[in-house]
């Protein structure tokens, strides 16, 4: 592959990455335009409006440099004025539509982390309850030592404890009475360990989100500001670095890219202009013709050497040069073709050259 193969295929490939950021950026601006509107034509509409702001937002760079090229200074100015405007709009609906995207998800891990903080908050008090309640036995031994002392002639003859007038039976009606609030406790703790349990399980179970936007946490942490203030700058970011993607490379393509301004003229019969002995001209350098008249071209065709020669002739008087004879033209000729950078990409044969050809002609100044 030669060097001027490899060179358009770099340009191609730094065009198409520039408008694939391009479309990225136009996409983030339509999305919000047309979700944002009330009606599907209303909606249409501002989605057209904010693709065009998008194009021109990203582009801007690109096309005032060119106007700066061609020094068309009122163009370039009235170019920035309407970059900007069209890239605050852009900035506006790429942060609209980053902000809006993430609205749902968050929502759902709002909700998650309430609940889960909720949930563990209330095992923590029950945890609490169950740690204050006293040791008992359990339920089923008390109930069995409350059936026995039923049976105690004690318990009969005082009524069920409720007339307990002798000493033996209040101290008897004493024991039966603690082992009823035993009793109690024991059912308290079992309901509270029942409970403890069940919760316990449904927080494993739940995912736990320590954060609803972590990295909006992080950001704010590091930054030492609030997180809505994380987020807010994380969304204009997002889509200024979106768009200075696109401004970028579009820019370093338009850069690197040689705009050859065509013109035309019927032949390239060489002028001769009239000597002056007030100028005393400066020779025509095969190198600087080389460079801005010739382009590269298969080696199927030839182009001879009577024809390049005429051409500097041309872009030497265009230039008010002195131009070189013809032996002198191919003797630089080939010392120039020879650089490494060109070497074997034009051949020679003859009086014949391949892998060169002239680009459009230039319109002759005559006197």
């Amino acid at each position: 592959m030669s060097v001027h193969e490899t060179s358009s295929l770099q340009r191609s490939w730094v065009w198409f990455v520039g408008y694939t950021a391009l479309a990225v950026s136009v996409v983030l601006a339509v999305r919000y335009a047309y979700n944002s509107a009330d009606t599907l034509v209303d909606a249409y509409i501002r989605a057209a409006a904010a693709g065009t702001a998008a194009v021109v937002g990203a582009q801007g760079p690109a096309w005032i440099t060119r106007s700066m090229r061609k020094r068309a200074w009122g163009t370039a100015v009235f170019s920035t004025l309407g970059f900007a405007l069209c890239l605050a709009v852009t900035l506006a609906g790429g942060i609209g539509t980053i902000a809006a995207s993430s609205d749902k998800s968050l929502s759902l891990r709002a909700n998650a982390s309430v609940l889960y903080a909720a949930t563990q908050k209330e095992l923590e008090a029950l945890r609490d309850r169950r740690g204050k309640l006293p040791a008992a036995r359990p339920v089923g031994t008390i109930q069995s030592d409350l059936l026995a002392s039923r049976m105690d002639r004690r318990y009969q003859s005082s009524g069920s404890c409720t007339d307990a007038t002798v000493s033996a039976s209040r101290t008897f009606c004493a024991g039966y009475a603690r082992l009823e609030g035993e009793l109690e406790t024991a059912k308290a703790a079992a309901a509270l360990d029942l409970t403890i349990h069940e919760l316990t399980r449904k927080l494993e179970m739940s995912p736990s989100v320590r954060a609803v936007h972590p990295q909006a946490e992080v950001i704010a942490r590091l930054l030492g500001v609030a997180r809505e203030d994380a987020e807010a700058w994380y969304a204009l970011l997002f889509a200024l670095a979106v768009e200075m993607a696109a401004m970028t490379v579009l820019l370093v393509a338009e850069t690197t890219t040689q705009h050859r301004i065509p013109v035309v003229h019927a032949h390239l019969e060489p002028v001769v202009l009239r000597p002056t002995r007030a100028r005393i001209m400066e020779r025509g350098k095969v190198v600087d013709w080389l460079r801005e008249r010739a382009v590269p071209s298969d080696h199927s065709t030839s182009t001879p050497l009577e024809r390049l020669h005429a051409d500097y002739e041309a872009w030497c008087s265009q230039l008010e040069l002195s131009a070189a004879s013809v032996e002198a033209f191919a003797a630089d000729f080939d010392r120039v073709r020879a650089v490494p950078e060109l070497a074997g990409n034009i051949r020679k044969r003859g009086d014949l050259y391949y892998g060169i050809k002239l680009a459009d002609e230039p319109k002759l100044l005559r006197e």
